[in-house]
């Protein structure tokens, strides 16, 4: 096998690897950290909204401030996993972009980890999009130290 197409078959390797690993980090999280269900904290089906003899039954008072309330735990329980979840991918996408850029030996290494650590980061950022000062903050200082380790390996 000529030389190009050995480096041509690491290329595809690599990023086939890179998106395999993207996803089992995903599925890593997901299962170690599952995410908060509408149900364990609404129950929506507690309040009948239909009379024994067939008719619509408004809800009362009581019932739309319980739901509104449970609405509410579950949006900020929501929030707070995102927000968990978007450290892990933010550090877990640096490290492997690092490792990548540091290991400088192989090629399919290096797309490997920086192709999943790239697009954690990105995974991240969008999952999170809506705390824009968290996401700006830790994309800059991603940003910033990875900039800084391919300008010391120019050197």
């Amino acid at each position: 096998m000529s030389k190009k197409k050995f480096k041509t078959m690491n290329i595809f390797i690599g990023i086939a690897l890179a998106i395999l690993l993207f996803g089992l980090f995903n599925l890593g999280i997901s299962t170690l950290l599952p995410s908060p269900q509408y149900d364990n904290y609404c129950n929506a089906s507690i309040y009948p909204k239909v009379s024994p003899d067939g008719t619509y039954r408004p809800q009362t008072q009581e019932e739309i401030d319980n739901q509104d309330k449970c609405n509410t735990d579950f949006n900020n329980a929501l929030k707070e996993y995102e927000q968990k979840v978007f450290y892990y991918f933010i550090i877990g996408g640096l490290l492997f972009a690092l490792a990548g850029l540091l290991y400088i030996q192989d090629l399919t290494f290096q797309i490997v980890s920086v192709g999943a650590g790239l697009g954690l980061v990105g995974e991240a950022i969008y999952r999170n999009f809506d705390n824009k000062s968290s996401v700006f903050v830790a994309g800059l200082i991603v940003f910033l130290i990875i900039a800084y380790v391919v300008y010391r390996r120019k050197k």
